[in-house]
């Protein structure tokens, strides 16, 4: 998951790299390139304007940036009517307060790990209990997530609400990122 788009924005920023390089180009340049589909680097650098420090989640300082790294259930659009499932393969609101989503298996995080329910769980219960971040008002208070379950299949999960929720996928969904509980966890 985060190869592919790390391959995207590299693929992104040699293309402009190519753009701007002049027009004498070494045919064994363009021979040892073609057939190629993915492109790998070691390291990415992103030019910003200013020192933002390190990429931290909870100053919401740099979302921009921090979206590169960690997804979120559902990816807001600004094309389309609802967010879109990214993590999730879906969301379906069962009655006022209570939300069902099953996230989408094959997935991994950087380091190889698989991406799991437990993962989801891990990240919401630590967005509402553990220290105030950017994040944390959309599990503690508008809505309040009173309790998460990972349901028998292991791939859906129940968010039960202190009160009714409509929005958990418009903007809850959509807006938390998700961490790795087998990395965070440990912390």
């Amino acid at each position: 998951m985060f190869k592919k788009v790390l391959g995207l924005i590299s693929l992104a920023v040699l293309m402009i790299i190519a753009g701007c390089s002049s027009s004498e180009s070494s045919s064994e340049g363009k021979a040892s390139s073609e057939g190629k589909n993915n492109v790998e680097v070691e390291e990415l650098k992103i030019g910003v304007p200013s020192d933002v420090g390190p990429l931290n989640i909870y100053t919401g300082n740099m979302d921009w940036l921090t979206d590169l790294v960690y997804d979120k259930l559902f990816s807001p659009s600004p094309y389309v009517d609802e967010p879109q499932p990214w993590l999730a393969e879906s969301a379906e609101q069962l009655d006022d307060t209570t939300w069902r989503v099953k996230i989408r298996s094959g997935i991994k995080w950087h380091d190889g790990e698989d991406f799991t329910a437990e993962d989801v769980k891990f990240t919401y219960e630590y967005y509402r209990d553990g220290p105030p971040n950017r994040h944390t008002h959309h599990v503690s208070e508008v809505p309040k997530v009173d309790t998460i379950e990972i349901l028998d299949d292991g791939e859906t999960l129940e968010f039960k609400c202190a009160y009714a929720c409509p929005s958990m996928a418009t903007i809850t969904f959509a807006d938390l990122p998700i961490l790795p509980k087998t990395y965070l966890g440990k912390c």
